[in-house]
């Protein structure tokens, strides 16, 4: 494993358990090192994680243009040629 990934990953650990603490959702002792989370409602969290990630996509979606014709990469906005079949 890369030194500086393992690294980042504990920053990163540190980082949310930073802010759980500081939110009031988790305690974190100095003197022992101990980190202690406290319960919370699993449903009610997926609820708002659900509505918030949803929301979150649907700006993202708007604001790269998304859903407009020829938008997507793999979506040719060239007109369709209008062939006349003879006979």
């Amino acid at each position: 494993m890369n030194w500086n990934f393992a690294r980042g990953l504990v920053y990163l650990a540190c980082l949310a358990a930073s802010g759980l603490a500081m939110a009031g959702l988790a305690d974190f002792d100095l003197v022992t090192g101990s980190f202690d989370l406290r319960p919370f409602n699993l449903y009610a969290l997926t609820g708002t994680a659900g509505g918030v990630i949803s929301s979150a996509l649907a700006s993202f979606a708007l604001w790269r243009g998304w859903g407009r014709k020829g938008s997507l990469p793999f979506h040719h906005s060239t007109p369709s040629k209008k062939v006349q079949i003879i006979s």
